[in-house]
């Protein structure tokens, strides 16, 4: 029942790591940057460099967020099945098997209505001058074009975290 991707299925432990690896050299030495990435984790139809370009921004924003000496980014991957009651839930998920990367910071967080308009391009809570201001409408294009579906929790001063579902690939080899 699911379409046929025009990316072909991909490791993205491989690209993850990758990813993270970009993230340490642009970021300081001094953010704590963690990682947890499943053992078994699924291939997924993908283009390699958008998803790096994908975590990388996700990461950006996180270091954005982060005030105190001890906040941290956390990046994870793992595989889940989405229920139907699940999918419901979700909104926009179809029920059926995916990787989750997830970044998480310990940042300041943001209130219901920024994170409500936190994909609309040119949307910043940065000052002017001060970044893109298209860090996650150019997250969600690339999660739209790969068939998956972006979620983003966040209090105030209890930080973000943002779940990225992409579909597995139906892996025939």
């Amino acid at each position: 029942h699911q379409e046929v991707s025009e990316f072909p299925p991909a490791d993205l432990k491989a690209i993850v790591h990758e990813a993270v690896t970009m993230i340490r050299a642009l970021l300081p030495a001094t953010i704590n940057i963690r990682t947890e990435i499943g053992v078994d984790i699924g291939r997924v139809n993908c283009d390699p460099d958008q998803i790096k370009q994908l975590v990388v921004n996700l990461c950006n924003n996180a270091y954005q967020a982060l005030e105190r000496a001890d906040d941290y980014i956390e990046i994870s991957l793992n595989e889940v099945i989405v229920s139907p009651e699940a999918a419901r839930s979700a909104g926009n998920l179809t029920p059926g098997e995916y990787v989750v990367l997830t970044v998480k910071d310990t940042g300041e967080g943001m209130d219901k209505e920024t994170v409500r308009r936190v994909f609309e391009q040119f949307f910043t809570t940065r000052d002017v001058g001060d970044g893109t201001g298209l860090g996650l409408s150019v997250v969600h294009g690339i999660v739209v074009r790969h068939h998956g579906e972006i979620m983003i929790e966040s209090e105030p001063d209890k930080g973000t975290r943002v779940r990225v579902y992409l579909p597995l690939a139906e892996d025939l080899t």
